[in-house]
């Protein structure tokens, strides 16, 4: 069934054989299939999935977070707050 311009994607336009004669519809679907996680999927993407390759979330390094005494100390700016209660929190310069 052809709704508008969009139709179901056939086998071809998702392995990226008809990829050329799509355009730039060829770019969002390898998009859709090689890059973007799914939630259904329990975060892999539909490539990983057909081709049965371990999800690539699974072996990813989570960036490194500040941590008390870890990264830099000369840092510009000292975090004040503008309240008692250290609701309102703001960024000042730290004299030379």
């Amino acid at each position: 069934m052809v709704i508008g311009e969009w139709r179901p994607a056939s086998l071809e336009e998702w392995t990226g054989v008809g990829r050329v004669a799509m355009g730039s519809r060829g770019d969002g679907l390898v998009h859709y299939a090689y890059f973007r996680p799914h939630q259904g999927l329990g975060g892999a993407t539909p490539a990983e999935i057909y081709f049965g390759r371990t999800p690539s979330h699974l072996s990813a390094i989570p960036p490194p977070r500040g941590r008390p005494g870890e990264g830099p100390t000369d840092w510009l700016f000292r975090v004040e707050y503008l309240d008692a209660e250290r609701m309102l929190p703001v960024l000042a310069r730290k004299a030379a």
